[in-house]
């Protein structure tokens, strides 16, 4: 849910969301948030709504879009981490005994 927030406000196009989705990845963010922040910021990011379909398709539509689209942020970031966990299982923990 905080991923999907967190990539409807993200602000900019692509040279900035691949990057931001890079370094949450690289400092320990969960793979499925990160999947669905990226899709949050490709369907239900402001920046679009606000300069492009607003003015151009009217109101209703750009609050239908988003209100269709607000699900599948999260279904594809839990279906990302689903494959996600099997594909790369955690190794078990080495019991320290000293």
């Amino acid at each position: 849910m905080i991923g999907t927030a967190f990539g409807a406000i993200l602000p900019g196009g692509p040279f900035t969301a691949y990057p931001v989705a890079s370094a949450l990845l690289a400092v320990g963010a969960d793979f499925g948030a990160t999947i669905a922040m990226v899709v949050s910021w490709t369907l239900i990011g402001y920046g679009r709504a606000v300069a492009w379909e607003i003015p151009i398709m009217g109101t209703d539509f750009t609050l239908w879009r988003i209100l269709i689209s607000l699900p599948l942020p999260v279904l594809a970031g839990a279906l990302g981490r689903f494959v996600y966990v099997r594909m790369y299982p955690k190794p078990p923990a080495k019991d320290d005994e000293t």
